[in-house]
């Protein structure tokens, strides 16, 4: 059912506020707007995907050959409006929380205690919600070579599974410990 797109407003209890608008971030919003929920996203427009120039692993997403340059940044995009869409609002972009902190409030209907949380969002007022998600993503580790920034995406990179298919009959060199070094 197609809602209202909801406009960021610091006055105003949240359901849920999202920290992180990438895949799970976004996905979160979707289903706990879809749950009728009242939900605000706090995120950054950069991050892994918005950087991925293919997009070949996630079902249902296609782009013609001359498009896939910036597949990782087209999902967000039609994501975050499906997003907007269902009702989820969206702090503007690199608007972050630097605090959390709760406290117990009564509510005026029936005298019972719950917990609020309270996001800091410097230079605004703080925000106040019921529940957060923390959908942050990651970052992957780099080996401080020369150049690697350049090469990242193209010769160099971070996920096995996503990536692995360039490299099929070809020689490779895999950095890292554990189990994903070992499963790659």
């Amino acid at each position: 059912r197609k809602k209202n797109a909801a406009i960021f407003d610091t006055n105003q209890l949240y359901d849920v506020v999202v920290l992180g608008s990438g895949p799970a971030g976004l996905s979160s919003s979707i289903f706990a707007s879809r749950a009728g929920l009242n939900v605000l996203v706090l995120g950054s427009e950069t991050g892994l995907l918005s950087e991925a120039t293919r997009l070949d692993n996630y079902p249902a997403f296609f782009l013609p050959e001359e498009e896939k340059g910036k597949a990782g940044a087209k999902w967000l995009k039609q994501t975050k409006l499906q997003a907007q869409e269902l009702g989820v609002a969206f702090a503007p972009p690199g608007l972050l929380a630097d605090s959390i902190s709760q406290t117990t409030t009564t509510s005026n209907n029936n005298n019972n205690n719950y917990q609020i949380f309270e996001i800091g969002i410097p230079p605004k007022p703080s925000l106040q919600t019921k529940s957060i998600i923390i959908a942050t993503g990651s970052t992957p580790r780099t080996l401080s070579l020369p150049n690697e920034n350049a090469l990242f995406g193209t010769y160099i990179h971070s996920c096995a599974i996503c990536d692995g298919s360039y490299y099929v009959d070809k020689k490779v060199c895999v950095v890292g410990g554990g189990d994903a070094a070992i499963d790659a």
